[in-house]
């Protein structure tokens, strides 16, 4: 696992702290972005198929099987976005890691446990917060 993060600025904060992320991925080939890569979400513009979000995303996990050997950083790259510090508390955060960071797991593991001969494309994992409660929406698209 390979982490980046950026320095939040007065007022922000992440979904998650590294160390736990650290604790889930540390034996994977996964790239973990703390607002490194870009600080706020966007679709993919090849992205036909999007979820229907209605809060902020706050994570994004994208696997790209199809052309895994081209990727600059890994099988998995997983984004943690800046949230404000106003919206998300302590509790949320603790909350975010016990159901949703699980699920970024299974979900991990079962992309990357599937045949070479299974239908690839690009998988992503997108888990977003409206205020009150966690969403997650995992799709995939060619």
């Amino acid at each position: 696992m390979e982490l980046k993060i950026r320095k939040l600025n007065c007022g922000e904060r992440y979904a998650c702290t590294p160390k736990s992320i650290k604790h889930l991925f540390k034996e994977t080939d996964a790239f973990v972005s703390f607002g490194f890569l870009s600080r706020k979400f966007a679709f993919d513009s090849r992205d036909t198929k999007r979820a229907n979000t209605k809060g902020a995303v706050i994570m994004s996990a994208l696997i790209n099987a199809r052309d895994a050997a081209e990727q600059p950083y890994g099988s998995c790259i997983i984004s943690f976005y800046v949230i404000s510090d106003s919206s998300y508390d302590k509790e949320s955060e603790q909350a975010f890691a016990a159901s949703c960071l699980p699920a970024l797991h299974r979900w991990y593991e079962s992309v990357m446990g599937r045949p070479q001969t299974a239908p690839s494309g690009i998988e992503n994992f997108i888990a977003e917060w409206d205020g009150a409660e966690f969403k997650v929406h995992c799709y995939r698209y060619a």
